[in-house]
Formats: C-alpha cells, sequence, structure tokens
C-alpha cells in the first residue's frame, strides 16, 4: 500500500488557472538536463568508458544522491509572474497580478533573524493556494527547491505536521541582494518532502586502526576502483513520488 500526499485547495481556481502541485523531477530545468555526466581534465566533456580509464571524472550529473534530493517529493509553483523592484526608498518590494494579490506579500526585516549572505534584509512570504494532509505519523519538510541555486530567491525552510495540521499558512522567503526582474509564473517555489517521524539515537562506532585500513580499502576497492556507477547499479533504491 502506498502512502499518499493529499492536496487541498484554497482557491476555486485550482487545477485550472492554477497548476496542481507535482512530483519534484517534474521541475528540473536545462541546466541540469543538459549538462554531461563526465568532464575531463581539460574541462571537455567526457565518456563512461573515459572515467573506467581514468581520463574522465563522474560530474554531479553522475550522482544518483544529487538527483535524489532534486526530485524527492512535490513542488508548488508560482501561480503568476511577480516582479521584483526598487521603490522610491530603495527598498526592495514586488508586484503581482490584481487577480492573485494574496499569494505573495511583503514582511518588512525580521530582527534578530540571521540572512544568508547575499540576500536582502527584507522578508517576504508566500501563500499557497494549497494545504497538506499526510497519513498519521508523517510530516513534511518544507524547503528551497534543493539545488536550485540559479533562482533570484530563498524560501526558508520548516516542517510541519502534515498530518495533524491541514491549514495553508504563510511560507517566508528572501530576495537577492540588488536583483530585480521578473519570476515568471510556474517558477518552483517551495519542495515538499514527507517522511516518517521517527525517534533517534546516536553512538559512535570505533575501529582499530587495522580494521579501519580494511573498512577503507575495502569501501574504495569496491566503490572507486573501475567501478563507475557502482553504488547506482548495484546498491541505490529509486525513491518514487506520483
Amino acid at each position: 500500500m502506498k502512502n499518499k500526499i493529499v492536496f487541498i485547495p484554497h482557491d476555486p481556481r485550482c487545477g485550472n488557472e492554477i497548476e496542481l502541485p507535482k512530483p519534484a523531477a517534474h521541475s528540473i530545468e536545462n541546466w541540469y538536463k543538459d549538462a554531461s555526466k563526465f568532464s575531463k581534465p581539460d574541462g571537455q566533456n567526457g565518456t563512461l568508458e573515459e572515467a573506467k580509464k581514468n581520463q574522465a571524472f563522474p560530474t554531479f550529473k553522475n550522482c544518483v544522491a544529487f538527483f535524489d534530493i532534486m526530485t524527492a517529493g512535490y513542488t508548488l509553483d508560482t501561480i503568476c509572474d511577480i516582479e521584483v523592484y526598487k521603490d522610491d526608498n530603495g527598498v526592495t518590494n514586488i508586484k503581482l497580478d490584481p487577480e492573485y494579490q494574496n499569494f505573495a506579500g511583503f514582511r518588512g526585516e525580521t530582527p534578530g533573524f540571521v540572512e544568508p549572505a547575499g540576500y536582502e534584509k527584507t522578508h517576504f512570504h508566500w501563500r499557497p493556494p494549497w494545504s497538506i494532509k499526510l497519513p498519521n505519523g508523517y510530516s513534511a519538510l518544507y524547503l528551497q527547491p534543493v539545488n536550485r541555486n540559479e533562482l533570484p530567491f530563498l524560501t526558508i525552510s520548516g516542517i510541519i505536521d502534515n498530518d495533524k495540521l491541514h491549514i495553508t499558512g504563510q511560507y517566508p522567503f528572501l530576495i537577492q541582494k540588488d536583483w530585480v526582474g521578473v519570476i515568471p509564473k510556474g517558477t518552483p517555489y517551495v519542495q515538499i518532502i514527507p517522511f516518517k517521524r521517527d525517534d533517534w539515537e546516536s553512538e559512535v562506532e570505533v575501529k582499530s586502526s587495522l580494521d579501519m585500513q580494511l573498512f577503507d580499502t575495502r569501501g574504495n576497492y569496491k566503490y572507486r576502483k573501475n567501478k563507475v556507477n557502482y553504488y547506482r547499479d548495484h546498491e541505490w533504491s529509486r525513491k518514487k513520488f506520483q
């Protein structure tokens, strides 16, 4: 039996003028699709055969860990164009289509919050027209679409127990310093990754110097020595979001 995430519409235009939420895999941009899986030391594209001969090395495009996080969960997309501009006082602000005025808004500065380098101190918020319902015992991680470093904004991360809370709310975001332009309709602005709540504890496993040497040697032979894609082909489990 599959787990199910339920998206509850809060606007009668959802599913028509407002697109449905979709698996994150559908939001992958061309820069990722067009990238080469292998690169030579001179920066030129390489091949699998060259990588097996240590004449090229795998790039991020060949890394299933990178792929897994980019395609995990679901994304919500902007429902209209958003103009980012400077007002008469030089403060960054946004302008939306009046029909979608409630989708995003200005919040101002938030004392005590440490903004990442390169982002304005002014805070804004998304107000999605969807809320989320998850099975008992499940929560959702809400975050900036992962590894989408080309986006001119940064959605602040959070976790919500959506097995209990099924209302929409405001998701804060920041805009890059001095960036002005238009965030197009259909831009993913939040990635939602459901997960099962479990209690965890940690411990440290101490190995002798000899055991550690054998551990490293076996691992390097298994995953590195002329075995490109060993993890992907033999041990990786595909994650499915529909």
